[in-house]
């Protein structure tokens, strides 16, 4: 471990990876107030602008960054020591300033009389692999602002099961940080204890690094091969054995995210496929950090130039910096060019292919009418498309939703379990992002994973292989399965972008119980008018209203069917005459963007369908806006 002027370098990497030194000034409480009311603080996590701009890649944190670090830091020491949690892994994703907020991450938990240890740079599922198999660990510090431009960072926090803290948790964490913000003596002997700690206890923290990094993606090895293949050696054989007669090559774009110091392409390499790197190097941010549109041509570009030349090379895909989500890139032989595949498109090849697996793989066993001797079920957030109930009604598997953040639908699949059920796939199609038991977070791997079994598997005892067991549910006559045809044989959907700039509102009331009552009775009027139109045109017969908060889904249209500051998701839920849905409209603030999202969700192949539902919904989010602002503009 070297250590110069600035700080301790990582050998690994050659990148700063801390200091044994770190000096904050005692915060008033006023400060640190008006510091909090710039940070985003949700079950999510904690972030907050680091740098000095959204989009700065310096890794100068500013004093205000510092600060609030160090607050939210010390709020999380102080609950891990309450909770008797006294071993706490701390890592961060590769941002420039994510070193610097683990430095002072580090001394706030020794401050409160933790053990510490650090593992550096990792993707988010790499740490969460972690905590889950390393029986000395109590909990992790994870830094990290998710999807958001590079100036930003945060935290998020979790125990030993593998994944962030519950809803609950997360509340009372985010009640601990405003209390301690508010209170002068909490905070003089918060400061007190952080600046006893020695330099020499930092180092030590900071100099054991590497051999806390190599546990970790040991740890991450194990729980992916656990997750994938159940340890089952026999059948990675005969996977590599198929992919050597069947070769298949991917494209990543790490984009200078945490994975590109992690398992993958080890990982993929082990089983036979041709791996090619795009923008590997550690912060080689060459596009925006959200996989999303853009972000995704370059990976396409560079799929399509391989496949020109390597027929082999069928597949790729892009993380975010902590690398928990991964959108895929494929290369379309119907129009012999490489394209995205839209976030609920991944979620759904995911769930099919998953589902595939249980069955390939007797987990689930279906009887003689189409039925399944288990019960089984898939959970999801609420602005997850329709698609894969329709998936799941052709094998038999039932579907609950949970409100968007993946804490909740993981809180949601662990009450059904408890009940009986095998629940093996959650997630958030929304944002594609895939969830497989017993994984609490997403991970692009899990998805690649799948989707690699599904494709090139051998036939089982029975004679079957993942696509066979599909093809036989959805009626495809194709003999063998690639990325396009799957994609054919998908129900089809029409559902709106997460990201899209249309699906934004900007400007909305911060009411959102207002909001929905005034969308609820707009929507009413809607209805009656146009009930015939969209019973002919589109086959809607009758709607329901959902409502979603945490892992709850109550319904019923009204503020007695809500809770709380009502910021959940709300669903219109329209059914055909038979009582199949056939499509949404959904709305939800978002929690971690000063932004009110909104989608339309329909069964169709039509894209101007959506379009033209999307024109109505967003019309009355719109009205019932207007109509919330100046009734408050009255009152004032």
């Amino acid at each position: 471990m070297k250590q110069d002027a600035t700080g301790y370098v990582d050998p690994r990497t050659t990148l700063f990876l801390g200091s044994s030194t770190c000096e904050l000034p005692l915060p008033a409480p006023d400060d640190l107030q008006k510091l909090l009311n710039t940070a985003i603080i949700s079950s999510s996590g904690w972030r907050f602008v680091a740098a000095e701009s959204p989009e700065d890649q310096t890794e100068l944190l500013t004093g205000d960054a510092a600060t609030l670090a160090w607050l939210m830091a010390s709020a999380a020491a102080d609950y891990f020591a309450e909770a008797s949690l006294s071993t706490i892994l701390v890592a961060c994703d590769s941002r420039p300033t994510g070193p610097q907020i683990a430095t002072i991450a580090i001394r706030a938990l020794l401050a409160r009389g933790l053990q510490v240890r650090y593992s550096f740079i990792c993707p988010s599922p790499e740490v969460m692999a972690f905590a889950a198999r390393e029986p000395e660990l109590d909990g992790f510090v994870y830094i990290s602002a998710s999807h958001n431009p590079p100036g930003w960072n945060g935290f998020k926090l979790g125990g030993s099961g593998g994944g962030v803290f519950d809803g609950r948790t997360a509340a009372d964490l985010a009640t601990r940080l405003r209390g301690i913000a508010a209170d002068m003596d909490t905070l003089q002997e918060l400061h007190q204890q952080w600046e006893i700690v020695s330099p020499r206890e930092t180092a030590a923290v900071l100099e054991s690094a590497g051999i806390w990094k190599e546990a970790a993606l040991q740890a991450y090895r194990d729980w992916t091969d656990l997750i994938a293949f159940t340890r089952d050696s026999e059948l990675v054989s005969g996977l590599c054995s198929r992919i050597k007669t069947e070769p298949l090559g991917i494209v990543q774009d790490l984009n200078g995210s945490a994975r590109c110091d992690s398992i993958d392409t080890e990982l993929l390499g082990s089983l036979g496929c041709s791996v090619h790197q795009l923008n590997p190097g550690l912060r080689n941010f060459t596009h925006a950090i959200v996989p999303e549109g853009d972000s995704l041509m370059p990976c396409c570009r560079e799929l399509e130039r391989l496949h020109q030349q390597d027929e082999q090379y069928a597949l790729g895909y892009v993380p975010d910096n902590d690398g928990d989500r991964g959108n895929l890139v494929i290369y379309d032989r119907r129009i012999n060019a490489a394209r995205p595949v839209a976030a609920q498109e991944v979620f759904a090849l995911s769930t099919v292919a998953e589902l595939s697996w249980l069955i390939y793989s007797n987990q689930l066993n279906m009887g003689s009418e189409g039925r399944l001797r288990e019960r089984a079920a898939v959970v999801v957030n609420g602005a997850t498309s329709l698609r894969v109930e329709a998936i799941c009604r052709l094998f038999d598997v039932e579907v609950y939703r949970a409100e968007v953040g993946e804490a909740n639908v993981v809180e949601l699949a662990e009450t059904l379990r408890s009940k009986g059920y095998v629940v093996r796939i959650l997630g958030e199609g929304s944002n594609g992002g895939t969830i497989v038991h017993p994984a609490r977070i997403r991970d692009p791997l899990n998805t690649l994973l799948a989707l690699i079994k599904f494709l090139r598997l051998p036939p089982n005892s029975a004679g079957h292989t993942p696509w066979s067991i599909w093809a036989d549910r959805c009626g495809s006559s194709a003999a063998a399965a690639d990325l396009p045809g799957v994609l054919d044989s998908l129900p089809g959907f029409q559902t709106t972008g997460a990201y899209e700039d249309r699906a934004l509102l900007h400007g909305a009331t911060t009411d959102h119980g207002a909001l929905k009552q005034a969308y609820e009775r707009l929507f009413v009027q809607y209805w009656e008018k146009e009930r015939q139109r969209l019973h002919k045109r589109y086959g809607f017969f009758s709607y329901r209203v959902f409502n979603t908060e945490g892992a709850q889904q109550r319904a019923g249209m009204g503020s007695e069917y809500r809770t709380g500051d009502q910021s959940g998701g709300l669903t219109v839920l329209f059914k055909d005459d038979s009582g199949i849905a056939r499509g949404f409209f959904w709305m939800r603030g978002s929690k971690t963007e000063p932004v009110f999202r909104l989608m339309v969700d329909i069964a169709t192949a039509n894209p101007a369908d959506e379009q033209e539902l999307f024109q109505d919904h967003r019309a009355l989010v719109e009205q019932a806006n207007r109509d919330v602002l100046a009734a408050t503009a009255e009152r004032d």
